[in-house]
């Protein structure tokens, strides 16, 4: 009776060691599949960090390209300031050098008009003989009136046009500026748009990534942490547009 009990408890000992044996062989490749899926989370979250890190930089590029964009957009927007006051000063000086040269004339026309009426008169009071001489006088006069005039007139012309080709010139240097101005906020607005978009593709990436690493995730592997999405403030440039100088005579 002994030796068939000894030998039952041998048969339980050998059945117990095949099951502790295959338990511990099902727990092996359980603690091989864990290591495995471990090994694949690190990756996918080595990859998921590189992608932040790229697109953090992506972000530092595109701040420093608006930074220089602003900056280069308030240089222009100061430049243009600049014309326009230069612009006024040449209205300014174009309009008192039309003035001075009218009251120049009309000084010349009032005093050639003295100068011949007081001839007249002088020549009127003398003798019949001497009306040839008044004719002979005035004629000179009347040229050289003539001739003053022309010369006002020509000098106003050359003065008028002068003005006319630095009003065109800054005209154009003007729409320039202001194109300028419209392509750095089109530019902005665009740099802008692709960052919001970067982030929302991050976004999405790592929304769609936790659940798949939660699924596959074991108890026995260490629950890993994305880093969050570090998401840079709305850039809103202001675009002052100038008033523009009506050319002259407009």
């Amino acid at each position: 009776k002994l030796a068939g009990d000894a030998q039952g408890r041998d048969v339980q000992v050998e059945t117990i060691k095949k099951l502790a044996n295959s338990r511990i062989s099902n727990l092996t490749q359980h603690i091989s599949a864990l290591k495995a899926k471990n090994t694949e989370l690190e990756k996918l979250v080595g990859d998921a960090q590189r992608h932040d890190d790229k697109l953090e930089t992506i972000k530092k590029l595109a701040n420093s390209r608006m930074a220089n964009i602003t900056k280069q957009h308030q240089a222009n927007i100061s430049a243009l300031q600049a014309k326009n006051i230069e612009l006024q000063f040449l209205v300014s000086d174009a309009q008192e050098r039309e003035e001075a040269m009218k009251a120049r004339a009309s000084l010349r026309e009032e005093t050639i008009s003295k100068l011949k009426a007081k001839l007249r008169k002088k020549l009127a009071g003398d003798a019949q003989p001497h009306v040839e001489q008044e004719e002979t006088m005035n004629e000179p006069l009347d040229m050289k009136s003539a001739v003053i005039v022309d010369l006002a007139n020509s000098r106003m012309a050359n003065i008028t046009k002068s003005f006319e080709a630095k009003l065109a010139a800054k005209e154009v240097e003007v729409k320039e500026l202001e194109a300028a101005g419209a392509q750095d906020v089109e530019l902005i607005a665009a740099l802008t748009n692709q960052i919001e978009n970067l982030t929302q593709q991050l976004q999405i990436t790592q929304a769609s990534l936790v659940p798949r690493l939660s699924e596959r995730h074991s108890s026995a592997a260490p629950m890993v942490q994305l880093p969050p999405t570090r998401v840079p403030p709305p850039f809103n440039p202001a675009f002052t547009q100038q008033q523009r100088v009506p050319a002259a005579g407009g």
